[in-house]
């Protein structure tokens, strides 16, 4: 093992030192796989992700964090499904980066999605885009967001992956395991593999800030986590849903992003979206069937990295299950890991070519 990750970081070290020639191979690589597997014969797939600049932004990104995590967003999940469509939602034009204003003018597979700055009336309630501080009025206004979105492009699509905007990069076409279970209507991808009590953690955090009894009954909670327990390399703990990657057939995905919204008002809770997506996951796998609302825990199809490295690698440099040895599909909060520079350095060099074309 060791030798494999002295191997994987030395790669990864060229990579970030500057091997152009290999990162523009790798997006040829990328490019040629994509087309020869078409994810998703027939169907029609966006990626969906909130991107924007304000004064009210959520806060641990500075403005040019936000700008280029979402250009290399963009730019490696075009490079991985370059057939599939982005849309990019942004309260107003003037919240839109010149950069991806540029993108868009450049490539019309890539859209953006102006839902304006509120109010937006939801459960005879009037929810503002900024609190009375001036401050963001919080991450559950991104459900609101998906399903404006998903409602006005409602047919378009077969396909959606909802992903956080700043911090992710993808690896490979996340559209290819809708061909490979093709009977699930929601695919939900884990949280901090590393800490496996630490969803369930979060979970009992928020949901006592909820003001609907209903909602956050000891009951209910015990039977969420009681749902959510599986066995993950021999350990046996509750799965917890990362609300920054998920993927899903477009009428299940709307389901779910109202849903969330809804409960929001209903708890009057916009701070935080992820433990009400766990919510609406548990009331989804009771309704359609857990074999129709998929989980896979983190590290085994994706990695949300935030504070452990990673040591496994493939042989042109992209992180690798440690059990297959395939690519991962998406790295999510590559830029808070240990491993923050040369994750940053080596998606930029991948990514290169595609944003000079685009800029």
């Amino acid at each position: 093992m060791a030798r494999a990750v002295r191997r994987g970081l030395a790669l990864c070290a060229s990579l970030a030192a500057g091997g152009l020639a290999l990162a523009v191979d790798g997006q040829a690589r990328i490019q040629a796989s994509s087309r020869r597997e078409l994810a998703v014969p027939g169907k029609r797939s966006a990626l969906l992700t909130v991107c924007f600049v304000s004064k009210a932004s959520p806060g641990r990104h500075t403005v040019d964090q936000l700008t280029n995590g979402c250009i290399l967003n963009v730019a490696s999940f075009k490079l991985a499904a370059p057939e599939s469509d982005v849309i990019l939602i942004a309260p107003a034009e003037e919240n839109a980066a010149d950069k991806i204003k540029t993108m868009s003018e450049k490539d019309s597979s890539i859209k953006i999605s102006y839902v304006g700055t509120g109010p937006w009336e939801v459960g005879g309630q009037s929810i503002p885009f900024k609190n009375a501080e001036g401050k963001f009025y919080g991450n559950g206004l991104k459900l609101l967001w998906y399903t404006q979105t998903l409602k006005k492009f409602q047919g378009h699509y077969d396909y959606i992956f909802i992903a956080d905007g700043a911090d992710l990069y993808f690896q490979r076409n996340p559209f290819e395991l809708a061909v490979e279970y093709p009977s699930a209507d929601l695919v939900f991808f884990g949280d901090r593999g590393d800490s496996p009590s630490r969803g369930k953690q979060f979970f009992d955090r928020m949901m006592p800030r909820c003001e609907s009894s209903k909602r956050n009954e000891p009951s209910l909670m015990d039977a969420v986590d009681k749902a959510f327990m599986r066995k993950v390399d021999g350990r046996p703990y509750s799965v917890y849903a990362n609300s920054g990657l998920i993927l899903g057939k477009a009428d299940a995905m709307l389901s779910l992003t109202s849903q969330v919204a809804e409960i929001a008002a209903e708890c009057r809770f916009w701070i935080s979206d992820q433990s009400f997506v766990n919510l609406v996951r548990y009331y989804m796998m009771k309704e359609r069937g857990e074999d129709k609302v998929l989980m896979f825990p983190d590290m085994e199809k994706t990695a949300s990295l935030g504070h452990y490295s990673w040591y496994f690698w493939t042989e042109d440099g992209w992180l690798a299950n440690k059990d297959t040895k395939e690519k991962l599909y998406v790295v999510h909060q590559y830029d808070r890991a240990p491993q923050a520079k040369m994750l940053t350095e080596l998606v930029w060099n991948k990514t290169a070519e595609w944003i000079r074309k685009h800029e």
